[in-house]
């Protein structure tokens, strides 16, 4: 039987220096999560700017802590794939919503007015 280069018994033994940058790395994400939620507010913008920093996170632990760097090149794009599925889906959500905001806004004022009047 071949030897398969990338076989699963196969162990990655990371340098710690890249281990606690990659910790460093998170716990700086996590305090931009942090503050972008309590001192940053750009409206619609606020769920685009936790979902960017979200992946970058995800991506550090997938990577890093879970060896995706080190493993077959196909598991890497199917993650890859993944985050564009959702990318996508978000996209459309958000054009979707920007397309109808205005008639919902009318529609709230005639009946905050219809109430007002009786």
């Amino acid at each position: 039987m071949a030897h398969d280069a990338h076989a699963h018994d196969e162990h990655h033994a990371l340098p710690v220096p890249l281990l606690i940058g990659c910790w460093l790395g998170l716990m700086l994400l996590t305090g931009l999560t942090v503050w972008t939620a309590t001192q940053l507010d750009l409206g619609q913008f606020n769920l685009v700017l936790a979902m960017v920093i979200a992946t970058a996170k995800a991506s550090l632990v997938l990577s890093i802590f879970m060896h995706l760097a080190f493993d077959r090149g196909f598991n890497f794009m199917i993650f890859a794939t993944s985050v564009l599925a959702v990318v996508l889906f978000v996209t459309i959500a958000f054009i979707d919503v920007n397309q109808y905001q205005p008639d919902v806004e009318r529609k709230r004022a005639d009946v905050e007015r219809a109430a007002a009047e009786g």
